[in-house]
């Protein structure tokens, strides 16, 4: 878990972790600089449980994704997931991820949905809209599985970890490119959580109006690929380009999405065509992006 000034909400999501039905948990806290009450409420919990350990080594990073990645050199665990200091989890999820996770020793990830939640009511079903489990599905939607939603094994994180990227946007869109790049990633399709919404969520709120929503997926940004995303797949190429090179096919796909964001209209629905990209499982809906926007920014666009 990474917090930052997370005083008002983080008591919650303790109390729902030490409710897990799976007992054999341990809970690693960094904090970032936090001025509220959230160190004070962590160390009750941690004099409340030794599973929970808050790690007090002075490091500030102001950045939630740098500090999420900190967590990670800090464990040995063969199980690993992100925890939000917000957010509130189901007694079950623990156990259901962690039955999952057991079915394979190779680099995995499975994730699972949310409830979005917003004061103490259910305002939206499901939080995660398009699912993706292979670099076609997962490279043009602009961001990773939500991070509290998924669990890794060991052998996805030693990849990771051997030498992680010189950028990196968010620790979950990296996480999300490793396991499809690198090993599986399976979807448990129930809600296991609460993903609460207010005006301090790191990784904003979700629009509750369907007609914004769409707006928004089809016009806002004005392009295809998010600029901040195509960097980060960039600079995850070229940490891992020795192990992507190792499988031709993935290494073709990743050298297609850059050619995309540099190739006009008439090529980049060539390109989506040839290579089965889609966002989600819809193919329909990259191409109708296609034709309504720039593939990037100037910097890429030769339009």
């Amino acid at each position: 878990m990474a917090t930052y000034n997370g005083g008002l909400y983080i008591k919650d999501q303790l109390e729902s972790i030490l409710n897990q039905n799976y007992k054999g948990w341990r809970l690693l806290i960094h904090d970032d600089g936090s001025t509220d009450t959230t160190l004070a409420v962590i160390m009750e919990f941690e004099y409340r449980d030794s599973r929970v350990k808050l790690i007090d080594d002075r490091h500030q990073f102001k950045n939630a994704s740098a500090n999420f990645l900190h967590l990670l050199r800090c464990t040995s665990a063969p199980f690993i997931i992100f925890c939000d200091q917000d957010d509130i989890w189901l007694p079950n999820k623990l156990e259901i991820l962690v039955k999952a996770m057991t079915t394979s020793t190779s680099p995995l990830a499975v994730y699972c949905n949310a409830f979005s939640w917003k004061n103490n009511k259910i305002i939206n079903s499901s939080v995660i809209k398009y699912h993706r489990n292979s670099l076609q599905n997962t490279l043009f939607l602009n961001s990773g599985v939500q991070g509290a939603s998924m669990m890794f094994n060991q052998s996805l994180l030693k990849i990771i970890m051997n030498r992680l990227p010189d950028y990196v946007f968010m620790h979950d869109h990296l996480l999300t490119l490793a396991a499809v790049t690198f090993g599986e990633l399976q979807y448990i399709d129930k809600p296991l959580m609460y993903y609460r919404q207010h005006d301090q969520n790191v990784t904003g709120n979700m629009e509750e109006r369907k007609l914004m929503r769409l707006a928004n997926f089809l016009f806002k940004g004005e392009s295809v690929i998010e600029r901040r995303h195509f960097r980060a797949v960039e600079s995850f190429y070229s940490s891992y380009r020795n192990l992507i090179d190792m499988d031709k096919d993935k290494r073709v796909l990743f050298e297609a999405y850059f050619s995309y964001a540099k190739s006009n209209m008439i090529k980049r629905l060539s390109i989506i065509l040839k290579h089965n990209f889609r966002i989600g499982n819809s193919k329909l809906i990259l191409i109708v992006k296609t034709i309504l926007r720039k593939s990037i920014n100037k910097s890429y666009n030769n339009e």
